[in-house]
């Protein structure tokens, strides 16, 4: 049974009293059908079944005045004498309770031309309980499922109800839903008159067939386990998840033959199922009708890696570029200080290394390699230098050191390939599924040549593709795959294999649901995953394909180290150009103010006359003047405009002339 190409919609008004609310009953009308033909250009038959009375008449002219407008109207009146009724468009159908029997016996519907068709029935003067309708026959047989709306009258409003039956004996029974209420007084309804809101949930469990190509088995593959067919893939996983939104069961038909879709083709296919789902290609200008896109994957490249770095190579991965020229810099110009400074007097080298330190250069060196320092600067400010030179090699030391040894136990290859036309100039042999071969032979010739296709197995899923990279490793020539399955490889199994995803794509290609141009629920439908696409089902499963993709490409490059960039070393830089800074500033300010004490200082005048050698007695000069030295003693008397080096020398002799 293909329930969506008979799908019929009944509109029941149960009458008011007053004649004047005619207009009340026509405007309740206008509402359901400009919402149900919204966006279409259908004719609509406004008929009169049974005999003519005012409120009948009266009803037609205000349905005729409203709609008139946009929507061409035919008027017909239909006696009950006539044999048979042929409805071609969708109709406005007014008559009185006791004529419907006789309307479903002789009404048929013609679907030549696979429209649905809209039924909106008003009867007048009907009281009882809605039991009229069990069949409608139609040129090909009975109708499926057919839906009535009708309405009771309270006090003050007018209540909306739907209630849906379905021929199939596998359907369950249908309940009553209130879908809006109107007040009589304003004239008006009470919320948003949406119509087929809830429609998704009255399928009561008809059954639904939905058919399509199984082009790649990305989105559906099959595998057998005993006398069990298991259906997996993306396409499953969305017709089973809508199935328990929509209350309604579900089967495939799938063929193996890839064909190029048309719109006539796929309008052939919606009429042996429900719904047809194909692959879209985004390149191909050829797309197929009225399509909702469900997720989009790309064609990629699973390639050979390139070849494994050296030992030697590795010793300069810890840090990028502009890491080590800064910190190349910091080494040159510490050296060119020290170099400088041998040229300045001694109070420039005490201020910046110290004069104790006669190896300034060695102790550099021996810092940033952690080895011990013999001689230290005494002075505050060399010394505050020195250990922020200390803090500055201990940052950078120990992150070199402890992502050297990442990079070193880590298997790293050069990354050869970076873009498809680079993977062709290298001469690459790229294979690919057979599957595939009508999608990748539709995109440059020059690329359709040089690839390879292998068979494809059916009950196994990527036999041919998985045994490819797992001989990644044992072959060393040049290889390449194209395939749009890398999700479902068991990236359990190949996860440590060596293989690298080009991440540049060779297309992108996407689900396709078409329903139809004239599907009744084609806009319902894709208003439906349009509300599903930002939490829903359509975005889980691509979150699931991102998810697993990661896991195949991202998560395999962030098990390599990462390079440490100068955004990671920042503060090993912030403590040691800044304090530097600082120093200079003390230095600077540390001479100003030693240069002012010397000029302020006064020293003693001194006049000393010549000094003649004499003989002292070492007796005499140990009671009188207590004089308990032997050496020579330099002194520095400074005279008031020439100052002179004088040398006064005592020599404490025995019994001897000094000249």
């Amino acid at each position: 049974m293909n329930l969506l190409k008979y799908f019929l919609t009944f509109y029941l008004l149960l009458p008011l009293i007053q004649a004047n609310q005619y207009e009340v009953i026509a405007h309740a009308m206008c509402d359901v059908i400009e919402l149900t033909h919204k966006n279409e250009n259908w004719v609509l038959d406004l008929i009169i079944f049974g005999r003519q009375t005012k409120e009948l008449t009266d009803i037609a002219n205000e349905l005729f005045k409203y709609l008139h407008k946009t929507k061409p109207m035919i008027n017909l009146f239909i006696s009950v004498s006539i044999t048979k009724i042929f409805l071609n468009n969708s109709a406005i159908i007014l008559m009185r309770a006791k004529d419907l029997p006789r309307f479903n016996y002789l009404t048929h519907i013609n679907l030549k031309q696979h429209a649905n068709l809209n039924f909106y029935v008003y009867l007048h003067d009907y009281k009882g309980r809605f039991d009229g309708i069990k069949t409608f026959t139609t040129q090909d047989g009975h109708v499926g499922h057919y839906e009535y709306f009708f309405v009771r009258i309270g006090k003050k409003f007018l209540r909306v109800y739907e209630m849906i039956w379905f021929y199939d004996e596998i359907c369950s029974s249908p309940e009553m839903l209130e879908i809006n209420q109107a007040n009589l007084v304003t004239k008006k309804w009470e919320k948003d008159f949406s119509l087929l809101k809830r429609k998704f949930t009255n399928f009561y469990g008809c059954p639904l067939i939905f058919g399509h190509i199984k082009n790649t088995l990305h989105y559906h593959y099959t595998r057998k386990y005993g006398d069990r067919i298991f259906h997996f893939g993306i396409i499953p996983m969305l017709v089973d998840a809508l199935s328990t939104i929509a209350n309604y069961s579900y089967g495939f038909v799938t063929f193996e033959a890839y064909e190029n879709l048309n719109e006539t083709k796929v309008q052939a296919k919606l009429d042996i199922y429900d719904v047809f789902i194909c692959q879209s290609v985004m390149h191909d200008e050829n797309k197929a009708i009225d399509a909702s896109i469900i997720d989009t994957i790309d064609i990629i490249f699973i390639i050979t890696p390139g070849e494994l770095y050296t030992i030697y190579e590795k010793l300069f991965f810890p840090f990028d570029e502009l890491t080590w020229i800064l910190l190349s810099l910091t080494f040159i110009v510490s050296f060119c200080v020290i170099l400088i400074l041998k040229f300045f007097k001694k109070i420039f080298r005490n201020l910046f290394y110290g004069n104790e330190t006669t190896t300034p250069t060695l102790n550099i060196v021996s810092i940033f390699f952690g080895i011990s320092l013999t001689i230290i600067p005494t002075r505050n400010i060399p010394r505050f230098k020195m250990i922020l030179f200390v803090g500055f090699c201990l940052i950078f030391r120990t992150c070199y050191q402890s992502k050297l040894f990442e990079f070193m136990t880590s298997e790293m290859r050069r990354p050869e390939i970076q873009t498809i036309d680079e993977l062709f100039e290298k001469n690459y042999t790229v294979y690919s599924d057979d599957m595939q071969r009508r999608t990748l032979e539709s995109i440059e010739n020059w690329l359709s040549k040089k690839i390879k296709y292998l068979p494809h197995d059916e009950v196994e899923s990527f036999p041919s593709i998985a045994k490819l990279i797992e001989n990644f490793n044992k072959d060393s020539k040049k290889q390449a795959v194209i395939t749009s399955s890398i999700t479902h490889l068991q990236y359990e199994k190949y996860y440590d294999a060596s293989f690298k995803i080009l991440k540049e794509p060779l297309l992108t290609s996407g689900v396709v649901l078409s329903m139809g141009i004239n599907n009744f629920y084609s806009h319902e439908f894709y208003k439906l995953l349009s509300k599903l696409m930002p939490s829903g089902i359509p975005y889980h499963f691509t979150k699931m394909h991102k998810e697993i993709y990661f896991k195949l490409v991202n998560e395999k490059e962030e098990k390599e180290p990462k390079v440490l960039s100068l955004d990671d070393l920042d503060f090993g830089f912030f403590i040691w150009f800044p304090f530097i800074g600082i120093s200079i500033i003390v230095f600077i300010l540390e001479l100003i103010i030693f240069k002012l004490t010397n000029k302020k200082k006064s020293l003693r005048k001194m006049k000393f006359t010549k000094v003649h050698p004499m003989v002292i007695d070492e007796n005499q000069a140990n009671e009188n003047l207590n004089v308990k030295f032997k050496t020579l003693e330099r002194v520095l008397f400074s005279c008031d405009e020439n100052p002179q080096e004088y040398t006064f020398e005592i020599s404490v002799l025995k019994g001897k002339n000094v000249d």
